[in-house]
């Protein structure tokens, strides 16, 4: 049971890595086409912003892949990377309540559903991080009935 849970994590953890590389990127193209080329920003999608909202595209997209690259520890070493799934689920849930309240507040009706489906998604993966959790290895290398059942 144990080696598919890791399975399980590891794979939530990759597809997880794999949406903040991606999203990452978009991002950067999204401050780099804003930034380098004014003209064309068009093309960007139904929000439109000025050169601020292209720093914070920037620095957001920066933000996604270094968290990425954190996360991929919990691909190659699971039970060593605990926390990495635990602030992940956090950071998850985080921006789930702020999409939520993007929604909410009417101020993006361009997207329509867009946020609400975000955080939906969001928490679901959070909730994955959380259920999928590798136990906490002890020095023996068991792990604790107890430490089982808060997982």
């Amino acid at each position: 049971m144990k080696n598919h849970r890791n399975l399980g994590y590891r794979m939530l953890s990759g597809l997880t890595v794999a949406l903040l590389f991606l999203t990452g990127t978009a991002l950067l193209r999204g401050f780099l086409v804003g930034t380098v080329m004014p003209g064309s920003r068009a093309e960007l999608g139904p929000v439109q912003t000025n050169y601020w909202g292209f720093y914070m595209m920037g620095f957001a997209g920066a933000a996604l892949w270094a968290w990425g690259a954190c996360l991929v520890w919990a691909v190659i070493a699971p039970t060593s990377a605990r926390t990495v799934g635990t602030a992940t689920a956090f950071g998850l849930v985080v921006n789930a309540i702020f999409r939520l309240i993007a929604w909410f507040s009417g101020e993006y009706a361009e997207v329509h559903n867009l946020p609400r489906i975000e955080g939906a998604i969001m928490l679901l993966l959070a909730l994955g991080f959380i259920w999928l959790r590798p136990p906490r290895i002890t020095e023996t290398g068991l792990a604790t009935a107890q430490e089982r059942s808060v997982a």
